[in-house]
């Protein structure tokens, strides 16, 4: 699902609307008044497919994570990362905006036979360990190794100059 809010739904959603709604405990948000089927003091929302939480307002679906961005910052950004990766860690002091390239970028490792975030073997080539690395749509790293340990050691110093607080080797 995408972490996107369409400006129609920005209008209607104000941080103001959002602390008269809810109350915030602790990376979650609780209500703040009785309505169908909702007590006054109980968690919002539900668990999607993904491990987010979402909840309704206004006819419109919100993830908690953002919502809780805005409950404390005032305003909603691109997206919403989660520092530590932790997808149910809604703290706010874990959260912060970035771009969508900057949420790549902080993200663990993915299937991958090597278990190594940007990095792929070939054993037909003569380097036969491939690292790619991308910064904001662009390779800073495109690279054969002979290697592991030197694949390792490049994608992770490429990270640390490129991703900068965004960098997760995974």
């Amino acid at each position: 699902m995408s972490d996107y809010i369409s400006r129609e739904e920005k209008n209607c959603l104000t941080q103001k609307l959002l602390k008269e709604l809810f109350t915030y405990k602790d990376g979650m948000l609780f209500y703040k008044t009785k309505g169908r089927g909702i007590k006054v003091g109980e968690r919002s929302g539900n668990l999607n497919k993904d491990g987010y939480r979402h909840l309704g307002i206004k006819g419109h679906s919100y993830a908690e994570h953002r919502l809780i961005f805005l409950f404390h910052k005032g305003y909603v950004p691109e997206f919403v990362d989660h520092i530590d990766t932790i997808k149910d860690n809604n703290m706010i002091d874990n959260l912060r905006g970035c771009t969508k390239s900057q949420n790549c970028m902080n993200s663990k490792v993915r299937l991958n036979i090597t278990g190594v975030k940007g990095l792929g073997y070939r054993e037909n080539l003569e380097k036969p360990w491939i690292t790619q690395l991308l910064c904001e749509g662009k390779y800073v790293l495109n690279k054969s190794f002979y290697t592991k340990e030197e694949a390792v050691e490049a994608l992770e110093k490429a990270r640390e100059k490129h991703h900068k607080q965004f960098a997760n080797n995974g």
